[in-house]
């Protein structure tokens, strides 16, 4: 049985469930398509290039958005090294950010957390889908390989999954 938080504790409680998620996330993103490999599946060669789509978008969609930032706010163009360290701290933050919104939609919403992970995913995926795309940082979704989509949305279930499994484990009542 869960207990129900206080608006600001499902906040922090879904950020910390959401640094468990960006982990699991981000080791499935670097690990899958070489253990799918070994598995026999071959990925289309776009996606073994760092970023969604290769080509004008081989900079993952992070470091994209951590040289805009710099370029458009700051007039200061960062190095390689600093959009990786700048990209980095995005992705966790991202992380983060999706995991405060799950804390206050499943503390909000009546229905099983394997539910509103799944739930999570799907708007997620959306937003991968559209708004990602629409700010230049990865290619339209029908220029992207339905293999490079569908491991995308499997890195996004498991971020997904795994952030309302911790939540539900963080807010569950104490016998």
């Amino acid at each position: 049985m869960s207990g129900r938080p206080t608006p600001l504790g499902a906040i922090a409680k879904g950020m910390l469930a959401g640094i468990g998620g960006t982990l699991v996330l981000s080791l499935s993103m670097k690990e899958a398509p070489t253990l799918l490999r070994k598995a026999g599946v071959d990925l289309p060669s776009d996606t073994k290039k760092s970023g969604a789509g290769g080509g004008r978008h081989a900079a993952k969609p992070v470091e994209r958005l951590a040289g805009k930032i710099a370029n458009d706010l700051f007039d200061k163009p960062l190095t390689k090294d600093q959009k990786q360290v700048v990209g980095q701290a995005l992705h966790w933050a991202y992380g983060l950010g999706w995991g405060a919104f799950y804390g206050i939609m499943r503390s909000s919403l009546p229905l099983p957390g394997i539910m509103q992970g799944t739930l999570l995913a799907g708007i997620m995926g959306v937003t991968a889908a559209t708004i990602i795309p629409s700010m230049h940082l990865t290619p339209p979704i029908d220029e992207i390989p339905p293999e490079r989509t569908a491991l995308q949305q499997l890195y996004i279930l498991f971020y997904a999954w795994v952030t309302a499994l911790i939540f539900g484990l963080l807010t569950r009542k104490k016998n």
